[in-house]
């Protein structure tokens, strides 16, 4: 096709006005068709490179379950072994580490099928029960925008509301963040696909600003917030600064592009801006 454009023939002279328009728009079909082509072929090399990635990341997965799994029955092992050698008698420190670790993979099990929904709005409706039938429907209404019955939905429950002051000007009022809810759901299969596909609501008009993220432990969302503190202190220390819809992102740019940190699969790392990805 590209040999076909660069010797592309010219139209003779006293060919009708037609003919020459057409000739025009022949050629111009086949430079799009030209750019299609090398587009799908770029889009062709990202594929496999993702779907390469992707299986490196499930092979990684799988080999830290496989550790954790194995830490987890040495680390158990150990202690049994420590209670009988000890005539069942265990230090202070074991008996603490084992009984925290026990509170842990019961409260990973309760929350198994549980996912959390940020930014839906409350009703200001003063009769609780009325409050809550009306957070039902709307969270029926994210399950079936995402392909879930609502009959998979075995119960919901908003969390206390969390407020927070925004400063940014002396004029801005205090800023109220809607209660996270929390959805428990009937089996896993439905938690995974309303996990997969909760990008989709960014697409929607309804639901374009809400959020679905899988439940946490305690421990677990300690570990989180350890890492929103690192992002947020490394990214203030980086030189340039933009705000947009009143949302302010800190960023270096290297190559012509911009960089910032971010949390990506348990780690804080450079982030490529999205605007920055395809130029």
């Amino acid at each position: 096709m590209t040999d076909l454009i660069q010797h592309w023939p010219t139209c003779p002279p006293a060919a009708t006005l037609m003919a020459k328009t057409q000739h025009t728009w022949l050629q111009q079909l086949s430079s799009a068709m030209t750019t299609m082509q090398t587009r799908i072929r770029i889009l062709e090399d990202e594929n496999k490179s993702q779907a390469i990635e992707l299986v490196s990341l499930r092979t990684e997965v799988n080999e830290l379950n496989k550790k954790t799994t194995e830490t987890v029955t040495t680390t158990a092992n150990v202690t049994f072994a420590s209670m009988i050698q000890n005539n069942g008698k265990k230090s202070e420190a074991d008996m603490v580490s084992f009984t925290k670790m026990a509170q842990e993979f019961k409260e990973r099990e309760r929350i198994e099928n549980n996912v959390i929904i940020s930014g839906l709005e409350e009703s200001t409706n003063d009769n609780e029960e009325e409050k809550s039938e009306e957070d039902q429907r709307k969270v029926e209404a994210i399950l079936e925008t995402l392909g879930v019955n609502k009959t998979k939905c075995k119960r919901i429950a908003r969390m206390k509301a969390r407020r927070r002051v925004e400063t940014v000007s002396e004029e801005q009022a205090t800023a109220t963040r809607p209660a996270l809810i929390i959805v428990e759901l009937k089996d896993k299969e439905s938690k995974q696909v309303v996990l997969t596909k909760s990008r989709d609501l960014g697409r929607t008009t309804q639901f374009k600003h809400i959020y679905i993220n899988q439940d946490r432990t305690l421990s677990e969302r300690a570990l989180e917030r350890h890492l929103r503190e690192t992002k947020k202190q490394r990214n203030s220390q980086l030189p340039e600064e933009i705000t947009e819809n009143g949302v302010t992102l800190r960023y270096k740019i290297e190559n012509g592009k911009r960089w910032f940190w971010g949390i990506r699969n348990g780690n804080v790392v450079w982030v490529l801006h999205k605007d920055d990805r395809d130029n």
